[in-house]
Formats: structure tokens, C-alpha cells, sequence
């Protein structure tokens, strides 16, 4: 009898401890369930958010990607402009170096007719008559010597113009009747003024105040310069002439003998 009421005891105990290990069981799952549920929503809420933040940051991202691209295309525009830029300067350039070569031609084809040209002038210079010497000195003193002569050194243009100047007073003395006054020295020592009526730079006659002395002279390479010959027959005709010069309004036909040599 005891035994039996042992056992009636013991089984309802044994019902309620399974029933109290379900019970835990089951509120275990429970809180499992939640914190994987909360965990989950959280893990939804971070994905959501990082979702919306990278929606931002892809505005944003495509604009300074579109800004770049604008800019990659200004850049590019650029360069086609400066290659096209190069382009032309490398043919401005090659132009320019063209037109120095045909310049450096020029220059040397130039150089050597200056060069000719101041030969001649100094070839001319003694056989001038000494009035155009006068006018001609100063332009005449710039003109180098030689090479090794400082005034070479002129611009082209300089001594261009220096030769220029000169023969152009020769050309007007040239085609002029020039009357000069000066002293001359006579074989006996003495000194005399003189009347020289140059016609251009190759015949002139001269006379004193006298008139016992007069002539004609020439300009002479072989003595590089003039040679004056006395010749008293002259003297009238030389006179009338000196007389006309001065006085045009009595001006006649005068015969002057010309001595050719």
C-alpha cells in the first residue's frame, strides 16, 4: 500500500518535471528565435541604410565622374588644338628658316656687290676732282679700307647706303658744269688763284686773274690724279666761259678746245 501510493506520487512528478524541461525547452527556442529575429532586423536596418548611403554617394559619384569626363574632353580639345598649334608653329618655323637661308643667299649676293662696288669707288676716289672730293670726304671716311677695317663691320644696309651716297654726288657732279676757286702752286714756287670751270668729273679748264695762266686738265690713272697742262691759247675762250658761268645773262656761244688724249 505505501509502495503503490510511492509511485502515484512519483509519476505525476516525473510528468511535471518533463513538462517544466519542455516548458524551458521551448522558451529557449524562443529567446534563440528573437535574437536571431533582432539580430536580423538590425542586420536588414544596416543593409538598408548602407543601401541608401550608397545611393548618395553614387549621385555623387556619377556627377564627379561626369565632371571628369567634361573635363577629359576639354583636355582632349585642348591638346587637338595645341597639337594643331604645334603643327603650324613647326611650319611658321620651317618658313622662317627658309626665308633665313634665302636671306643668308641675299646677304652674300649683296655683300659682294658692296664689296665690288667700294673697290670701284676707291679705284675712282684719286681721280675725282678735289671739289667732289670735298663733298664726298665724310661719307667717303665711313667707307672701310679692307676687311680687316673696323667700319667692315657696318650693317650691310650702312655701307650700302655710304656707296649709295657717293656715287650719287659723282652722277650730279657728272652731269654738272662746276666753277671752283682755289690756290695753285706754279712751277717757279709761287702761288696763284685760280678759276677752275669743271664739265663733269673727266675735263676742266683753269685761268688766273691775269689770264696769262690757263690750260686744261685731265684726271691721269698713271699719276692717280689730276694732270694740269698749261696752255696759254686758251685763255680767252676759258675767260669768256669763267665770265658766262657767272653772269648768265651774258651768256653766247663760246668754242672751247678739248684736248683729247
Amino acid at each position: 500500500m505505501p509502495g503503490n501510493c510511492l509511485k502515484k506520487i512519483l509519476i505525476p512528478l516525473s510528468f511535471g518535471c518533463l513538462a517544466l524541461a519542455g516548458s524551458l525547452d521551448a522558451q529557449s527556442k524562443l529567446e534563440t528565435t528573437r535574437t536571431t529575429l533582432k539580430t536580423w532586423i538590425e542586420t536588414e536596418k544596416q543593409l538598408a541604410q548602407e543601401e541608401a548611403e550608397w545611393e548618395d554617394e553614387k549621385v555623387i559619384l556619377e556627377g564627379i565622374i561626369e565632371v571628369i569626363n567634361s573635363e577629359i574632353t576639354i583636355l582632349e580639345d585642348k591638346i587637338d588644338k595645341s597639337q594643331e598649334e604645334i603643327s603650324k608653329a613647326d611650319a611658321k618655323r620651317a618658313e622662317l628658316l627658309d626665308q633665313r637661308e634665302k636671306l643668308k643667299s641675299a646677304s652674300g649676293v649683296i655683300q659682294a656687290r658692296i664689296l665690288k662696288l667700294e673697290k670701284k669707288v676707291h679705284t675712282i676716289y684719286p681721280l675725282l676732282p678735289e671739289p667732289l672730293q670735298d663733298t664726298i670726304a665724310p661719307l667717303y671716311s665711313r667707307m672701310p679700307k679692307s676687311e680687316s677695317d673696323k667700319a667692315s663691320k657696318q650693317s650691310l644696309s650702312a655701307r650700302m647706303q655710304n656707296v649709295i651716297g657717293i656715287l650719287s654726288q659723282v652722277d650730279k657732279f657728272n652731269s654738272s658744269i662746276i666753277l671752283d676757286s682755289g690756290l695753285r702752286e706754279l712751277e717757279d714756287g709761287r702761288q696763284v688763284e685760280i678759276k677752275t670751270l669743271y664739265l663733269g668729273i673727266a675735263y676742266a679748264y683753269f685761268i688766273d686773274a691775269t689770264g696769262d695762266y690757263a690750260g686744261y686738265g685731265v684726271p691721269d690713272e698713271e699719276e692717280g690724279g689730276w694732270k694740269w697742262e698749261k696752255d696759254p691759247s686758251m685763255s680767252l675762250a676759258i675767260a669768256s666761259a669763267v665770265q658766262v658761268y657767272e653772269d648768265p645773262q651774258k651768256a653766247s656761244y663760246i668754242n672751247l678746245p678739248v684736248t683729247i688724249r
